[in-house]
């Protein structure tokens, strides 16, 4: 509206300047020959013809090019997805560096070295809730299920002959996949059987001896096997599920020998597994159970029932 009102005046003020150099120039020949009054009419329609093609010139620039008073989004407006995401609309920056670094626990003071389970059995320093001794229980769950408790399971003592020599404390049980048997051994080889399948146990014991003793020193009972009396401790055998009879002298533990390294080369640690044992109530202060035994571990006292007296 604002560019035709310019264009209005503008031809206004052009008809107006016409008329004006019409008039004067007729009123300055109005005297003259015919021929001089011709030339000035040619003069006049020439002045004419050019006030009209500026006219067009002015429109034709005004329809073509926006007002400056505009605003400036009906001028040029930029491309716009109104479904994007506004994090597709964002720029973002790159990190550099790559793939960022893994966050992991430091050691330090007060950090336990971590276990390892090796071709030779648990080696490390273990406790009442590492991982090495959750996978040992769930190794025992699961050969006790899977097997005959009698043929894969063992009870199991420690001594520590600097506090008592005569005291052996139940600690837990261990387990191991049972030996392959073809036949069933003849009388005369009963003796030699029964010392097999005790070695066969015994390997079980060495391959998780180090969790065995951590396990009873420093969680179950320190106050009669860790500390000052560590150093000597012992581990011994007694049947599955034999407490009671132990209790009350009526069977011998057998003591374990070997060390890790004579271990098969074959040795395979979740074939073996060991279930803690864990005092409640009393037993934390007064302790669980124990036997007395002399140095070959036989009972030092008579055996009886349940129902005598001792």
């Amino acid at each position: 509206a604002a560019g035709m009102l310019k264009i209005r005046r503008h031809q206004n003020t052009m008809d107006t300047n016409t008329n004006t150099k019409m008039s004067s120039t007729a009123a300055s020949t109005s005297h003259g020959s015919p021929t001089m009054l011709l030339y000035v009419t040619l003069i006049l329609l020439a002045l004419q013809l050019e006030s009209i093609q500026g006219f067009v010139s002015l429109s034709s620039s005004s329809t073509m090019r926006p007002s400056s008073s505009a605003p400036l989004d009906h001028q040029r407006r930029p491309h716009y997805h109104p479904h994007r995401p506004s994090s597709e609309l964002t720029a973002v920056k790159k990190k550099k560096g790559g793939v960022p670094k893994k966050t992991t626990s430091g050691g330090g003071f007060g950090a336990a070295p971590a276990a390892t389970v090796t071709s030779s059995g648990i080696s490390g320093q273990s406790g009442s809730g590492s991982k090495v001794l959750r996978k040992a229980a769930n190794n025992f769950d699961r050969l006790r299920k899977d097997y005959d408790v009698q043929s894969c399971c063992r009870d199991v003592y420690v001594r520590s002959p600097l506090n008592s020599e005569s005291t052996f404390w139940f600690v837990g049980k261990i387990a191991r996949v049972p030996r392959c048997e073809t036949t069933t051994p003849r009388p005369s080889e009963e003796s030699d059987a029964t010392q097999a399948e005790f070695q066969h146990f015994c390997q079980a014991a060495v391959a998780q001896k180090r969790l065995i003793l951590d396990y009873s020193k420093d969680q179950l009972r320190p106050q009669n096997l860790g500390g000052k009396y560590a150093s000597t401790l012992e581990v011994w055998l007694a049947p599955a599920d034999s407490e009671m009879d132990a209790a009350t002298n009526k069977i011998s533990l057998q003591k374990v020998t070997g060390r890790a390294s004579d271990l098969p080369t074959t040795w395979d640690p979740n074939h073996v597994g060991y279930n803690p044992e864990i005092y409640i109530g009393d037993e934390v202060t007064k302790g669980g159970l124990r036997v007395e035994r002399d140095e070959n571990g036989h009972p030092t006292k008579k055996a009886f029932d349940v129902n005598q007296s001792m």
